[in-house]
């Protein structure tokens, strides 16, 4: 249940977000069955709630949205990612300009491949009024 897995991943990634001063919630479906494995899309979740409260403001909130036909997005309400940028972010140890001293550049390219071994796709797009969305 991708819905159970997210509920699980963003209350144990709380108190890192109550530290760090942001928020995170989660919203959307009750339940989304999916077919893979719990433990490795928890982590690719986590990688990716991570990058988020690493981005997003302080006294701002990471959104972690479950849809019932199977997908999670994360939201945050940082810099985005420009769109040159976009395919970039999921390579192995590559870093942004905003990356500041935080991170390996191995987040995002750790979910993709998760994602690659589930037969599903990381999605990369702009969240309206500023900040990214990446969805698995």
């Amino acid at each position: 249940d991708l819905a159970a897995i997210a509920r699980d991943v963003v209350a144990s990634m709380a108190p890192l977000a109550i530290r760090e001063g942001r928020a995170i919630a989660q919203e959307g479906s009750e339940s989304a069955m999916v077919r893979g494995d719990a433990d490795a899309i928890a982590h690719a979740l986590r990688n990716l709630i991570e990058n988020a409260l690493r981005h997003t403001p302080p006294a701002t909130e990471v959104v972690v949205a479950v849809d019932a036909r199977g997908s999670v997005e994360v939201r945050d309400a940082g810099p985005g990612i420009p769109d040159d940028q976009k395919a970039l972010v999921v390579r192995r140890f590559w870093r942004g300009a905003n990356a500041g001293g935080a991170g390996t550049g191995l987040g995002l390219s750790i979910a993709k491949r998760i994602m690659e071994a589930h037969r599903g796709e990381l999605r990369i797009s702009d969240r309206e009024g500023g900040g990214a969305v990446v969805s698995l």
